[in-house]
């Protein structure tokens, strides 16, 4: 997957649209969030095949047992498969690049994108910062 010459004002413009959405499973949700702006960067829709499958929590963990285990960390070993993407160490993640962060409330695993040292994650009312060290895992894009 590479990344489109201007990626940096299409990642801002998708983060711009997502901004105040309300989350929703099946349309924004942590995990769509960060496909869509990957797609916005590349082209490459990583949620290809996925979208309109699930309308809540219960759809979301039955489709990650479908990929071969359960919850976020499942759906992001197959899209990373899937796509070929790099791991690195969250410490490494650069501006763009997809992360699998500890939410500040709860702290439930969620899809975000490194946009240096926050990552931001699909919230109830909008996009929430998190710092990037609570990240547990990153994928270079």
């Amino acid at each position: 997957m590479i990344r489109r010459e201007d990626w940096p004002e299409r990642m801002d413009a998708a983060i711009s649209l997502a901004r105040r959405r309300k989350f929703s499973w099946g349309r924004h949700d942590c995990a769509l969030f960060i496909c869509d702006v990957v797609e916005a960067m590349t082209g490459t829709d990583m949620a290809y095949g996925l979208r309109g499958r699930y309308s809540d929590e219960l759809g979301a963990k039955a489709i990650a047992g479908e990929l071969g285990g359960a919850g976020l960390r499942a759906l992001a070993r197959f899209i990373a498969s899937r796509f070929g993407l790099q791991e690195v160490l969250p410490r490494y993640a650069r501006r763009g690049d997809a992360v699998l962060a500890r939410a500040a409330i709860g702290g439930r695993l969620a899809f975000g994108v490194c946009v240096g040292a926050e990552t931001l994650i699909a919230g109830p009312d909008g996009l929430v910062a998190i710092p990037l060290e609570r990240s547990v895992k990153a994928w270079r894009i």
